[in-house]
Order: structure tokens, then sequence, then C-alpha cells
């Protein structure tokens, strides 16, 4: 098994892990605040219970991980997308952190939305890849 496709079974079973502690693990509801300025239907995470901190913490571990070994291969190639990988990887952390007021209002947004970002990073991180099997065809 190559690089890339150990990467991207990796984010796979990341998804995978993320998709089950975001809706058997995790809960949201109406913030409210004393200020006008944030809208209504503002909402925000419920507080974990300790085994499922346990489990955050574990996703955390395993996402930093996988991304540090991403971001490092993403800046030996030089790639113009370390900068749009790093952004949406600082996305996903905030959500498996969960230390951000939300404007999504379920957890079905909530995934999609994060699901949307490992999209954006695993094909951030195959360009490198794509180019290098282009140029070994082409000869």
């Amino acid at each position: 098994m190559g690089v890339l496709s150990s990467i991207l079974e990796y984010y796979d079973v990341i998804e995978e892990k993320l998709e089950i502690f975001i809706f058997d693990n995790t809960s949201i509801m109406f913030a409210e605040f004393a200020s006008d300025l944030m809208q209504d239907g503002t909402m925000k995470w419920a507080r974990l219970k300790p085994y499922e901190a346990h489990m955050q913490a574990h996703i955390l571990t395993e996402y930093v991980r996988l991304t540090a070994w991403c971001s490092l291969i993403l800046r030996n190639v030089n790639s113009p997308n370390l900068s749009a990988f790093e952004q949406s990887t600082g996305n996903v952390q905030s959500y498996i952190e969960q230390d951000t007021i939300l404007m999504l209002t379920t957890l079905k947004d909530i995934f999609a939305e994060i699901k949307n970002e490992l999209d954006v990073q695993r094909e951030i991180i195959a360009q490198p890849y794509k180019g290098s099997l282009l140029k070994n065809l082409i000869g």
C-alpha cells in the first residue's frame, strides 16, 4: 500500500469515528447571550460526559497526528495549498474540540460540514501524488 492510500484510508477511519462521535455522543443546544449582536438560533455544544470527553481526546489526537503528517508532506513538496489545508484542519479541529459557537442548527449539518472539510483535505493531499503519477506516466 502506498503513502497516499494509507493517508486516504486513515482519513476514512477518522471520518467514521467522527460520525459516530458526533451523532452518538454529542448534542447541541440554543446559546443564550446577553448581547443582541448574536442571532437567534445560534447553537452551542452541550457539555460532554467524561467517557465522551475521553473519546473526543482520542479522536483529536488521531486527527492531529494525521494532519501533521499531511502538513509535513505538503511542506516538503512546496504545495501552494498548504495554507488552505491548514485552515481546513483548523476548522475540523475546532469542531472536534467543540470550542466555538455554531451557526449550524443540527448535528447532521455539522457533520456535513466536517465531511466537506475532510474531502477538501483529501483532495489537497492527493495533488502532489497525482502530479508525480502524471510525470511517471509521461516519462
